[in-house]
């Protein structure tokens, strides 16, 4: 009789030769005779992808790959399969009894080498094997290559998982999630990306998943519930963490105590929600008041400043000769007379400039604005109801491009896309929705940005230091509020980027707009508007004589100076001579406390209402 695979196997290499890896892929193969395919697959192989230990990972391929190939060579005639089906199950059955019994052992030997493997790269493993262990009948039946090693070998914890693989894998105390999340969402992702592996060097492209970092921040949970919200999933209202301030913690209960009635909100209570996620105090809602309490007025205090918008003295001694000069018989300013007044002054300053004498930089933009405006209010008026986005976008680009002139800072205007939020928005994407990895994810959309250009490894780069965002006059209040928290998010994803802690944006809406500022403030970021007042770019005869005060001139001069103060700085930054740091062995861990932004998930629509899995009490409660 001719001898089997396992037994032509056994005698070119004897059992004390075996190693750890080769015996289990060894007896995975004649295992995987009683479907039992997935036994070093999903319990071995698949843990080392997990892990990354990419080396362990190719070894076992080429062990699955010996031992089929010998099995297909073999079972090459499908009558030669059924002759000797029986006395193959007598063989295969020893091997999976002595497989058994030997899990611990053979668990023990591969965490040690691939420890000691670590160890030697300088890597520190960050998962352990847990096995299900069978007794063995008696001493006898091991063999005596085990018995002599299986004295020293470690105790290990048994497996809790309720599916009893083999082997499995179980992440160490210190990985485990702070936060309870949606067990359905965790099962999904975890099958979905066991389905999409397979027996190529492919798998070793595929990126990881984001939960390692993101579940560490403190609004871990409440990313998890609205995504599952948004993707018609059971989610779970967690548990309220340790914070690292008060205000944190309120912006937390605010946002955990109405996932409940999510749906019934309205959508401007819901972008609150999505602001309160981001870590982002929005003193301007409509419950401040509650959420905030007792410190309110001191971040109202701070936020607002009206000295922005004083009047230099060169602004007056400019405007006030002009606004009489434009005056009509009826005492009201009039758009036409101001344009030929204007350009007079304009020409003035172009013969001083022929004739050598230098010119105050700052009077001769504010009269380029004014002449701008003149020029805008003596045609036609804008007819109101007809007028676009575009528009307005068009008479904003002509006033920032006079503004930032010359200067370092560039203004961009179009739906350009914030560069910034690309690579969290994929992480957030990713790590929640359970999307595919690979999947190209688009940046936010925005209509106007100011960017700086820096060097960068002799390339030119563009970096953002505001967002602007634009609606046309036709808005509606509650379209105004979903773009003013959009806004603010987009801001707070550039602000942690910056080195100043104070940063101020613009909202427009038509011909008008209001100044925000968001700043730092005991682990979140604070924002509200700066200014009662509105900034209006007059289109009309009635509202230039407002616009002639200055206010509005003067707000729009301290943005420029903050964000000349700012681009100075991040040119800076990139102008010092890099030092080539040592590479790092293991990537650097982002901190838990860092204030992530929160993107709003793309909805998927569904007949179904979401289903609460539990609402579990906070600390304080129980």
């Amino acid at each position: 009789m001719s001898q089997l695979p396992h037994e032509r196997y056994v005698e070119q290499r004897s059992l004390e030769q075996y190693d750890a890896i080769d015996f289990f892929a060894f007896c995975g193969f004649f295992s995987s005779q009683k479907s039992q395919a997935t036994f070093q697959w999903k319990t071995i192989i698949l843990p080392q992808v997990q892990k990354k230990n990419y080396s362990l990972y190719r070894r076992l391929v080429g062990s699955w790959n010996e031992t089929r190939s010998a099995r297909n060579q073999y079972w090459g005639s499908k009558r030669a399969q059924e002759e000797q089906d029986a006395q193959l199950n007598d063989h295969i059955n020893v091997l999976r009894s002595d497989a058994l019994k030997q899990t611990r052992y053979v668990s023990n030997s591969i965490t040690q080498n691939v420890g000691k493997r670590l160890q030697e790269q300088g890597k520190s493993p960050r998962k352990t094997f847990s096995c299900v262990m069978l007794p063995p009948r008696t001493a006898s039946d091991i063999p005596r290559s085990f018995a002599r090693r299986e004295t020293s070998s470690p105790e290990i914890t048994p497996a809790t998982s309720p599916v009893i693989p083999i082997a499995t894998v179980s992440p160490t105390p210190e990985e485990a999630p702070i936060l309870p999340t949606s067990a359905v969402a965790t099962c999904a992702t975890q099958s979905m990306h066991a389905e999409s592996l397979e027996l190529n060097q492919d798998v070793l492209d595929l990126k990881t998943d984001f939960n390692d970092q993101d579940r560490e921040h403190p609004f871990y949970g409440i990313f998890q519930a609205l995504y599952d919200i948004a993707h018609d999933r059971p989610y779970t209202i967690p548990l309220a963490p340790v914070m690292q301030s008060s205000l944190q913690r309120n912006l937390f209960q605010y946002a955990a105590n109405r996932l409940g009635n999510f749906d019934k909100l309205t959508k401007t209570k819901q972008k609150d929600i999505y602001v309160a996620a981001s870590s982002i105090a929005h003193i301007d809602m409509e419950d401040a008041a509650e959420v905030f309490g007792k410190t309110l007025p001191g971040l109202t205090s701070r936020t607002r400043n009206p000295t922005l918008a004083d009047l230099p003295q060169f602004l007056v001694d400019l405007l006030t000769p002009l606004k009489e000069k434009a005056l009509n018989g009826d005492g009201e300013v009039d758009s036409e007379m101001l344009y030929l007044y204007v350009e007079q002054e304009i020409g003035g300053m172009a013969s001083k400039v022929l004739g050598g004498t230098k010119i105050d930089e700052r009077e001769a933009m504010v009269l380029k604005i004014v002449h701008e405006v003149a020029s805008l209010c003596r045609a036609d008026p804008i007819p109101r109801p007809r007028d676009t986005e575009q528009k307005s976008q068009g008479v904003w680009e002509k006033i920032l491009g006079i503004l930032f002139a010359k200067t370092r800072v560039s203004v961009v205007i179009g739906e350009t896309g914030l560069q910034e939020t690309k690579a969290q928005r994929e992480a957030n994407e990713s790590a929640h929705a359970a999307c595919p990895t690979n999947k190209l994810v688009t940046p936010r959309k925005v209509d106007c940005k100011l960017v700086v250009s820096v060097v960068k490894s002799k390339k030119w780069e563009f970096k953002t230091i505001s967002n602007f965002e634009l609606k046309p006059l036709q808005a509606s209040s509650q379209q105004m509020e979903i773009q003013v928290r959009k806004n603010m998010r987009l801001n707070h994803s550039v602000v942690k980027k910056l080195p100043s802690t104070h940063h101020y944006f613009l909202d427009i809406h038509g011909y008008s707009a209001q100044l925000y500022c968001i700043w730092g403030h005991d682990s979140v970021h604070v924002c509200g508007r700066v200014l009662d007042e509105e900034l209006v770019i007059p289109t009309s005869d009635s509202e230039l004589e407002w616009f002639l005060d200055g206010r509005c001139l003067a707000a729009l001069m301290s943005l420029k100076a903050h964000l000349l103060e700012i681009a100075q700085q991040v040119q800076r930054e990139h102008a010092r001579p890099m030092q080539a740091p040592e590479a790092p062995r293991t990537p650097p861990h982002r901190p838990a406390t860092e204030n992530h932004t929160f993107y709003t998930p793309k909805r998927v629509r569904s007949n179904s209402a979401p289903v609460i899995v539990s609402i579990k009490k906070s600390r304080q409660e129980q």
